[in-house]
């Protein structure tokens, strides 16, 4: 395997990590043993879990106010929400769209929107009634509605 490939391996990164047991983890240590790039990538990583744990372990924690406790332990007395209350309205939108998509399916979509005529055109006709005035008619009517008559 080549080392960049072998690098990107999440396993190895995984191993570097205590994340692997039993006969994974003993394959991924004999290539390590074998690999110094993957030694060294081994080391890089522990490193800086290290490095992490320490900081992180310095770090203080949030606690709650009593206040923040004893509304949290009055709104579990109280029931609190359940999760059939979630449920009902996800299931109920569940049945609409399986009725919505069976009906769609079975009755199908209209094909023809639009009907095709063969009569003349309206601004042909506009022409013929208003004369000269037609011809800016025609050209304002045509360059608005174009889009619609497509």
């Amino acid at each position: 395997m080549p080392a960049e490939k072998l690098l990107d391996d999440p396993g190895l990164t995984a191993f570097a990590l205590g994340e692997l047991a039993g006969e994974e983890a003993a394959a991924v240590a004999k290539l390590v043993a074998a690999n110094p790039e993957a030694a060294q990538f081994v080391a890089d990583v522990r490193g800086a879990a290290r490095v992490l744990e320490g900081s992180l372990a310095k770090e203080k924690l949030p606690r709650l106010t009593p206040t923040q406790r004893e509304t949290l332990v009055a709104g579990r007395a109280a029931g609190g929400v359940s999760l059939l209350s979630f449920l009902r309205p996800a299931a109920a939108l569940a049945l609409v769209a399986l009725v919505a998509g069976v009906w769609g399916h079975h009755y199908g979509v209209p094909v023809q929107l639009v009907e095709v005529s063969s009569e003349p055109d309206v601004f042909d006709q506009a022409a013929g009634i208003m004369g000269k005035d037609a011809n800016l008619f025609e050209r304002v009517s045509k360059t608005t509605f174009a889009h619609y008559s497509k």
